[in-house]
């Protein structure tokens, strides 16, 4: 469970650091406002497909999510 909740937090993170809203990343990535907010608030564990539409929509690796998670830990 510790894992999501730094998933979820890297997202955050990094979605502030492009300057976009979760409204924002959820269209950008075709996933709904409230399953970003789930992330983020580690309430749901985001699967394979839905962190590589994260990471698309922000400009990123996947790669990038994890190490900034890992580096949360």
């Amino acid at each position: 469970m510790k894992q999501v909740n730094y998933i979820g937090s890297a997202v955050r993170r990094l979605r502030m650091d492009k300057h976009m809203s979760q409204e924002a990343l959820a269209k950008a990535s075709g996933i709904s406002p409230s399953a970003i907010c789930r992330y983020e608030c580690g309430n749901r564990e985001p699967g394979i497909k839905a962190i590589m539409a994260i990471a698309d929509a922000l400009g990123l690796t996947v790669s990038k999510i994890y190490l900034t998670a890992a580096e949360m830990e």
